[in-house]
């Protein structure tokens, strides 16, 4: 009789991808697959260890699924958190069957039936062993029209706060016949848009052929037949080149949509944190990006209360989200992590002044992003219609290249019922409106000659 799974996914994208991974192997291994937990003889968490609520989200959900099992159930953690703390899963929580490391996943089959051999299964390497992962059929654990491709794992950047390189290794790309297969497969899944993931995709190729980069594999994805959106996430400022942004502006199915995880704009801050680019960097780099590509919706991450950081430090912050005009920003406070040159810095700062900071960032980017979604009106669209709205007679919701899934914001379409095939298509919508962060567009007979 095949074992029954079932599988629980927290953290990032990068997870999401794993998760699948996993999933996909498990099914093609005659597993069960099972959608609720408490019909499993398995529960598997995918967990994330990159900063304090994280740790915590996972830490609850792990004490929560422990609390319900039976006495004929396992529980198996893995992903970041399991990587970095798996001795102390192992002494805190006995009630863990299993706890895997990031680079066991493809052994996940044999290791899930060994747990029914054995009291506990304990599989986790030092992260520098990790090796490149290959080509894996993948199998869905969210629904819609876009999926994540990852094509590199691990980073090199050694920033002061990140525990990335202990938990994920040092960088490793994804061999590029592997990446177009894996594409080409998810296309034939119904995939509309292909979102590249890494901790930095600028890297793609330096480990494996400095000649294959990524812009050689962008113009090889954007070949593959049915295949309508490339989208790019997470590109390390230093890493984008001339020849990625020209790349981007000449093939039509690459999205003009950039995510440049800058962290800050204090060269006081950047500094500590390890950035290899200042805030006269920044600036250039953005005036570029807009120069070769006019129409381009760019994002970034941001870290507010880093050791040390003073009201000047956030000042300058606040001034560079007003100059440059960034479409999206996320904001999170500082995550003082053991193990980084970060946690021993002096001047680390109380959580109510970290929480004042964030406030204040974070409604200053709201006001720019308003501002910036506004420039869309009047403009014509493609936009990847995803699902009708409930309810609403001729209503449906979609997002163009602006927007990225889960993250940004939506477009309400109002589409005439005499246009066919809505769900999954991607059309051209005129937008007449905005409400907060999302767009309002609307279908006529015209639009669609």
């Amino acid at each position: 009789m095949s074992l029954k799974v079932a599988l629980i996914t927290l953290g990032c994208a990068k997870n999401t991808v794993d998760s699948e991974v996993v999933k996909g192997m498990l099914i093609s291994g005659g597993f069960e697959w099972q959608e609720k937990t408490s019909n499993a003889d398995v529960v598997l968490i995918n967990t994330c260890g990159f900063i304090r609520d994280a740790k915590e989200q996972s830490i609850e959900t792990i004490l929560g699924v422990v609390a319900e099992k039976n006495t004929s159930q396992k529980v198996v953690v893995f992903g970041c958190l399991a990587q970095r703390y798996s001795k102390e899963i192992e002494k805190e929580i006995p009630e863990v069957d299993g706890i895997i490391g990031n680079d066991q996943l493809t052994r996940m089959p044999d290791i899930l039936k060994s747990l029914f051999l054995q009291e506990r299964v304990l599989e986790v390497k030092n992260s520098n062993e990790f090796v490149r992962e290959g080509f894996i059929n993948r199998e869905r654990v969210e629904d819609g029209f876009y999926s994540y491709l990852k094509i590199a794992d691990g980073c090199d950047n050694l920033c002061s706060y990140c525990v990335i390189p202990l938990v994920r290794g040092r960088y490793r790309s994804k061999m590029p016949d592997d990446v177009i297969q894996e594409a080409k497969y998810l296309v034939n899944k119904g995939v509309k848009e292909v979102i590249l993931i890494a901790q930095d995709i600028g890297e793609y190729g330096k480990d494996i052929d400095p000649k294959y980069n990524l812009p050689r594999l962008l113009k090889d994805l954007t070949s593959i037949k049915d295949l309508d959106w490339v989208r790019l996430l997470y590109c390390y400022p230093n890493h984008l080149t001339d020849d990625l942004l020209y790349t981007i502006a000449s093939e039509k199915k690459i999205c003009n949509y950039l995510d440049l995880p800058l962290q800050h704009i204090s060269d006081n801050v950047l500094k500590k944190m390890g950035r290899t680019f200042l805030r006269e960097d920044i600036y250039g780099l953005v005036s570029k990006i807009k120069k070769i590509l006019p129409d381009v919706a760019l994002r970034s991450t941001f870290i507010v209360g880093f050791p040390g950081e003073t009201s000047r430090d956030i000042e300058i912050l606040s001034n560079g989200l007003k100059d440059l005009k960034l479409t999206w920003s996320s904001f999170f406070t500082y995550s003082r992590e053991e193990g980084t040159p970060a946690a021993k810095m002096a001047n680390q700062l109380p959580e109510g002044a970290k929480l004042e900071r964030l406030s204040l960032v974070k409604e200053i980017q709201h006001g720019v992003t308003i501002e910036e979604i506004k420039k869309y009106i009047g403009k014509r669209l493609p936009v990847l219609i995803e699902e009708k709205i409930p309810n609403e007679k001729d209503w449906y919701l979609g997002r163009s290249y602006v927007q990225s899934p889960e993250i940004d914001g939506q477009i309400y379409v109002n589409i005439k019922e005499n246009i066919q095939n809505k769900i999954g298509v991607i059309i051209p919508v005129d937008i007449i409106g905005s409400t907060n962060i999302d767009l309002i567009g609307e279908v006529t007979d015209e639009s669609c000659q």
